[in-house]
């Protein structure tokens, strides 16, 4: 089962920049955007009350980018650290269709 049948994923920063079915490069530009201390991570979920999966990237302190993704159904969970936001921006566009 994939998650392409969601409703609509969206994309929200910290800061509460939204965006509907964002493509890869959105997803970049808006890692690219965060900054401490107000603007600190990006969600990509379905948009629906309680969301099944989830990707988060966090910015840490360093610049690098924490990971996490979570598919509940699937009792999958992945979290990494990584420090090209273009790898970030792949990863949470290919995770539901994982």
């Amino acid at each position: 089962m994939t998650h392409s049948a969601s409703p609509l994923k969206v994309a929200e920063s910290e800061a509460g920049k939204r965006v509907e079915e964002p493509s890869e490069d959105v997803l970049f530009m808006m890692l690219q955007e965060l900054e401490h201390p107000a603007d600190t991570f990006l969600i990509v979920q379905p948009d629906q009350a309680d969301p099944s999966w989830h990707a988060v990237a966090s910015l840490l302190e360093d610049g690098r980018f924490e990971v996490e993704r979570r598919d509940a159904p699937r009792r999958r969970h992945h979290l990494t650290v990584e420090t090209d936001p273009s790898q970030v921006a792949r990863m949470m566009v290919l995770w539901p269709a994982e």
